[in-house]
């Protein structure tokens, strides 16, 4: 994807998601921007970019409407009243936060090297 892409980490309008750097500080820092018309990117954009989920932001990338990458896995995901997300997994439907904690064994790798790029990028923004 590249910048402004929905439904990948990139800056959207400022206002809307706010201005950001143009370094390689500014990227990670970025918010997801959801795909315009979808209710459940919309609100996995909700979700990861909350400060307690940054480090999972970055391991979401949407394929098509409710069809996501996690890292490395496929994941389905879809949107109940009240803009509960929930995920597959196995053959049981669990809330998004649930499905994060649960991957986390498989995706650990790709989460610490965004722990630590976000960690890092403070650094990068001031020099």
């Amino acid at each position: 994807p590249t910048p402004g892409t929905p439904g990948r980490v990139f800056s959207g309008s400022p206002g809307l998601l706010g201005t950001i750097a143009g370094s390689s500080a500014g990227l990670l820092a970025q918010s997801y921007r959801p795909h315009p018309g979808d209710a459940i990117d919309c609100a996995v954009a909700e979700f990861v970019n909350q400060p307690q989920h940054s480090a999972s932001r970055a391991l979401f990338c949407r394929l098509q409407e409710g069809s996501y990458l996690y890292g490395t896995q496929r994941a389905r995901l879809r949107v109940l009243p009240g803009r509960s997300v929930e995920a597959l997994l196995g053959d049981a439907w669990v809330p998004l936060e649930e499905f994060v904690q649960h991957m986390q064994g498989a995706q650990g790798i790709h989460l610490q090297r965004a722990r630590d790029a976000a960690v890092r990028a403070p650094a990068f923004a001031a020099g």
